[in-house]
């Protein structure tokens, strides 16, 4: 993921200090707070549908291998019996 060491943090919280001014930042974390939750559930809904959809075309793979493979065998079943 993001890979903030302890220096930049600190540098970015001065600035966001300087910024926002002391009066004002508890009330800017906790909104920043609620909007970084908000992103990480979006981003884990995101991640959950399209970890679906990535299920469900493993299965059709899956299903399709297995009925080409009932395919082949009831060819050869019936070629067996021909002869």
């Amino acid at each position: 993921m993001l890979s903030i060491g302890p220096m930049e943090m600190i540098v970015t919280a001065a600035i966001f200090l300087i910024f926002v001014g002391p009066s004002k930042l508890p009330e800017t974390a906790k909104q920043f707070g609620k909007l970084f939750v908000k992103f990480r559930r979006a981003t884990s809904e995101a991640r959950s549908v399209v970890d679906d959809v990535i299920r469900e075309a493993e299965r059709e793979v899956v299903l399709e291998e297995h009925n080409k493979i009932e395919q082949d065998a009831a060819k050869e079943t019936g070629s067996d019996k021909i002869s």
